[in-house]
């Protein structure tokens, strides 16, 4: 296996993907009642999503329109991304869809239909480890599913950070909340925000990705969430030459980040140190980065850190290295141009960088890893080609 400082390698994406820069791309959006009538007055709004970007607020609206006559609206962008539409009106269930211009050949000129259901509400008592109710507790929806209808295994996910837009409510003196306006067999995470509890269940970094492991759905009324004292991570970045501490990097959890912006990033301090609260008890994946660009100045191991309820771990140490490079060219197979835009995935042992990197108007996506074996593929919306195994050093 070839390995180099710097390694460059072509991923040739299949099925003609878009090249071009000064695209217009449109998307008509059609709302329509539970009979497929289309409604007039509903609020359309845009929302960009960088799935593997933990925001440390949520993300606003960059468009907000009403429905016409025809319960329609038409949404233009310049931009090859991604972005969750949603309608809402007073009295019905919100409802939501993805919009992904220039990252799929349909969705140039794209057509996306949203249903509203009859409202549905989730509800429910928070309490302590004793059983006794616990007032001022935000609650709100961390990941929902729209439920496919007609189209098997076609689920509608929403991003933690718009469903929390959405769909929250706050315990009152008995302990009690209701989240109310989801649309009709939703499947749901709830999580909470209360300084020093988390809940009591184990972390699972991925399992909010998969409808079959959510337990809650719209309409819900007897849900009980139970509260435990939070753990807390408390660690040091440093520097492999000589251990010096450093300040500015930049932490977060990997292999935990695809659309599941609840948890925030940490900047270590001058000595080097960060910290993490109101963790519920797991294992977590840390890996820490040093540098605003991409690729970064220093890169670190995704280091595993245990975490128990009610207890700090001390322990934490993330030590950063230059690493290796690597440069990955994407390109279209119709006509060998390069592909802008595109998502290039550098992965080794199923977690990988805290997002993955971009290519440029050159359709090149450059890396700095840390030293070993990686498994490189590059994605367009559903589409995707993989490169095999590489070697960093």
């Amino acid at each position: 296996m070839k390995k180099s400082l710097i390694l460059t390698t072509v991923v040739v994406l299949a099925l003609g993907l878009r090249a071009e820069t000064n695209a217009v791309f449109k998307c008509e959006v059609k709302v329509l009642d539970a009979a497929g009538q289309p409604v007039v007055g509903a609020v359309v709004e845009r929302f960009p999503v960088n799935p593997f970007l933990t925001p440390t607020e949520p993300l606003p609206a960059v468009g907000r329109d009403t429905t016409d006559r025809n319960g329609a609206v038409l949404l233009t962008s310049t931009n090859q991304a991604f972005y969750s539409v949603v309608a809402s009106k007073p009295g019905l269930g919100i409802t939501w869809g993805g919009w992904y211009p220039g990252q799929m050949p349909d969705q140039e000129d794209a057509v996306v239909e949203l249903a509203f259901t009859a409202p549905k509400t989730v509800a429910g008592i928070v309490q302590d480890a004793a059983g006794k109710p616990v007032a001022g507790v935000a609650v709100w929806v961390k990941t929902t599913f729209l439920a496919p209808g007609d189209k098997p295994n076609s689920w509608s996910f929403l991003p933690s950070s718009v469903s929390r837009r959405c769909f929250s409510a706050q315990t009152g003196a008995d302990g009690k909340f209701r989240i109310e306006g989801l649309p009709e067999g939703t499947k749901l995470d709830l999580a909470i925000t209360q300084p020093g509890m988390a809940l009591d269940r184990p972390h699972e970094s991925t399992a909010f990705m998969n409808p079959a492991f959510l337990e809650v759905e719209s309409g819900q009324s007897d849900i009980v969430l139970t509260l435990k004292p939070a753990g807390v991570i408390e660690g040091r970045v440093v520097k492999s030459e000589a251990g010096e501490p450093v300040a500015g990097a930049r932490v977060t959890f990997a292999g935990s980040t695809f659309g599941d912006d609840s948890i925030a990033t940490a900047m270590s301090g001058s000595d080097g140190g960060f910290r993490f609260t109101d963790l519920e008890a797991g294992e977590y994946q840390l890996q820490a980065r040093l540098g605003a660009n991409e690729p970064p100045d220093l890169v670190g191991e995704v280091e595993s850190v245990t975490v128990q309820a009610g207890a700090t771990n001390r322990q934490a140490k993330l030590t950063l290295t230059p690493g290796g490079l690597l440069e990955v060219t994407v390109k279209n197979s119709s006509d060998d141009k390069p592909v802008l835009g595109a998502l290039v995935h550098a992965t080794a042992g199923g977690v990988g960088p805290a997002k993955p990197v971009r290519t440029s108007e050159k359709g090149v996506a450059r890396f700095r890893l840390t030293p070993g074996d990686y498994q490189v593929f590059a994605q367009q919306g559903t589409r995707s080609a993989s490169a095999g195994q590489v070697g960093v050093e």
